[in-house]
């Protein structure tokens, strides 16, 4: 989530940089080519120029598509967490059974209960690193979606 709000920090920060550059070029309702304005304003340093401090943070925080997308990614990864938190509470019951039972079975019977078991886990592991590609897929998307925002605002 912190990769999401640099991007998107960086992203505002050149988007408020450049806002700021149209508003403040000091054309005055002259209609000057950028060029010459750029110009202008290399030749006469400090004259007609504001500088603002933005905190991206506090822009974030406050801007509710990030709020809404925030949510939605919480809501998710904690039925991902469930999920995952399911299937292992299940592995260990299991392998639980084995270690009572294990007196009582027969060589080929626990072998094949510990394969079962070695299967169960691996598939676990694989729940689990799905799971979490799922989680950044959707976090690469989300900010995809945010920039998109952004830039369709400015």
């Amino acid at each position: 989530m912190k990769s999401l709000q640099t991007y998107l920090n960086i992203a505002l920060g050149m988007a408020v940089a450049v806002l700021f550059f149209f508003q403040f070029s000091g054309t005055n309702g002259q209609d000057k080519p950028l060029s010459s304005s750029l110009s202008d304003s290399l030749s006469n340093p400090g004259q007609g120029l504001k500088i603002a401090y933005v905190n991206g943070d506090s822009l974030m925080s406050g801007y509710g598509l990030m709020k809404d997308l925030e949510a939605k990614f919480l809501q998710d990864n904690m039925v991902r967490e469930s999920k995952l938190k399911s299937a292992q509470t299940k592995l260990e019951q299991q392998y639980r059974n084995y270690q009572n039972e294990v007196s009582t079975l027969t060589t080929r019977e626990r072998s094949k209960k510990e394969e079962q078991l070695q299967m169960a886990q691996q598939q676990l592991m694989a729940d689990q690193q799905e799971l979490s590609q799922n989680a950044a897929l959707q976090e690469a998307e989300m900010a995809q979606q945010l920039q998109d925002s952004l830039q369709a605002f400015f």
